[in-house]
């Protein structure tokens, strides 16, 4: 589907499937398609690309030797759906760990371990929206970082569902349950300490 004569407005009441939302045009603008309606995604802050870079390099360290990689957005993660162009839910998580397969233009499945990096205008988007459809479509465990209050709340799976957040401080190592892997978190505590005195240093904290 193209954008040729139509505005988002009025493609926004359409039901969505991963063939349309792929055949949209390549103009840096980023989207997820939340069971079946079409949503636009804000940029990233630097902090937000700040603390993912030092999260990947924290888990990518933890996954040496294993059958695992993590990857970084953007990502299409197709959910609840055994196929492809059908489905109606894709989303882009800020990290993710897959095993080690075949490439392709998206992923079809659960991962195993996703993290979203939350902001106070992404509040809605993560803690309820993703945190349900992670639930629903089978991801084993869910990392949620609260990038204003430098807390991290951890949702792993029991059956069918999450068991309640747990927060944990990030001086610390910390098990993704999923996987059986430990990452250390103590590297990342400082280097957003060091980030935090430089943004006070400059009048920039946020």
């Amino acid at each position: 589907m193209r954008l040729s004569g139509t505005t988002w407005r009025e493609m926004s009441t359409q039901t969505w499937t991963y063939a349309e939302y792929a055949a949209l045009p390549e103009d840096g603008r980023r989207f997820e398609v939340i069971e079946g309606s079409l949503v636009e995604m804000t940029a990233p802050t630097l902090l937000h690309q700040i603390i993912s870079a030092a999260f990947f390099s924290a888990v990518e360290r933890a996954l040496v030797g294993t059958r695992f990689r993590v990857l970084f957005a953007p990502v299409d993660v197709v959910l609840g759906s055994d196929l492809v162009e059908s489905a109606q839910t894709v989303v882009q998580p800020d990290l993710l760990i897959l095993p080690y397969g075949p490439t392709a233009s998206c992923y079809l499945g659960a991962p195993p371990w996703v993290l979203e990096i939350l902001s106070p205008s992404s509040k809605h988007q993560y803690q309820i929206v993703k945190h349900r459809l992670y639930e629903k479509y089978g991801v084993g465990e869910y990392w949620l970082m609260d990038v204003e209050n430098r807390a991290l709340t951890v949702y792993r799976r029991a059956g069918n569902v999450f068991l309640p957040g747990i927060e944990f401080d990030l001086n610390q190592s910390l098990l993704i349950q999923s996987l059986g892997i430990c990452v250390d978190l103590r590297g990342l505590a400082d280097h957003l300490a060091e980030q935090d005195a430089i943004d006070r240093d400059t009048g920039l904290k946020q």
